[in-house]
């Protein structure tokens, strides 16, 4: 597992060994999925900054080894730091304008 992951704007972002735990506790799909949440950080459809300073990456994946039309959202705060990831068939309404 990589400790520090790129995002669109080149900054370096980490993602510690807890919160890579927490992400396949809570969401084991994930485990061997590590470059999908490279390319939606690299590659986002939508880069959406909430009021609470975190970072919500999302990209559409017509295909995934989940399903088809997935989206994988990845959260990260605003001083670095990778906070959760996982896939979702619909986007939640805070993320639609």
């Amino acid at each position: 597992m990589k400790k520090y992951l790129e995002d669109s704007q080149g900054n370096m972002l980490r993602l510690s060994i807890e919160r890579w735990v927490h992400i396949i506790d809570r969401h084991p799909e994930m485990e061997k999925l590590i470059e999908y949440i490279e390319d939606t950080l690299l590659y986002p459809d939508f880069l959406i900054e909430l009021d609470n300073k975190e970072m919500h990456a999302i990209k559409r994946f017509e295909k995934s080894p989940l399903s088809k039309n997935k989206f994988c959202v990845v959260i990260y705060s605003d001083d670095g730091f990778i906070i959760t990831s996982y896939f979702v068939r619909r986007l939640k309404k805070k993320y639609l304008l």
